[in-house]
């Protein structure tokens, strides 16, 4: 498998790494091949999350990527938390949980 530095998620085939230069990898974990990589900004120290069959990303800055899992990259959705975010989200009861600089949010996925 290549070396990827970075934040990882496994979500049953695939590992999802996120660098602190904006990089987002996708990986098969079975055989290591890379299967895509884009740039798609922002620092990342928080590592992703998967529910609902979407993988989300907290930037520091509060820039949120939402990306269909899976083997061909797409974006979903783009948003902005108003908050510097660098701890790792929590799931719990159908929402991730995203701890800020100074406030707790709860987003809810769309399964309960």
């Amino acid at each position: 498998m290549e070396t990827i530095g970075g934040r990882v998620l496994y979500d049953g085939e695939l590992l999802y790494m996120a660098t602190e230069m904006g990089i987002v990898t996708c990986v098969d974990a079975k055989t290591g091949e890379r299967v895509w990589r884009e740039r798609l900004g922002g620092i990342y120290s928080a590592s992703p999350v998967v529910a609902d069959g979407k993988v989300y990303l907290f930037g520091e800055n509060g820039k949120t990527l939402v990306l269909r899992s899976g083997r061909t990259p797409e974006v979903l959705a783009k948003n902005k938390l108003d908050m510097w975010v660098i701890a790792s989200p929590a799931m719990s009861g159908g929402r991730i949980c995203v701890r800020g600089d100074r406030e707790l949010v709860a987003i809810q996925t769309g399964k309960r």
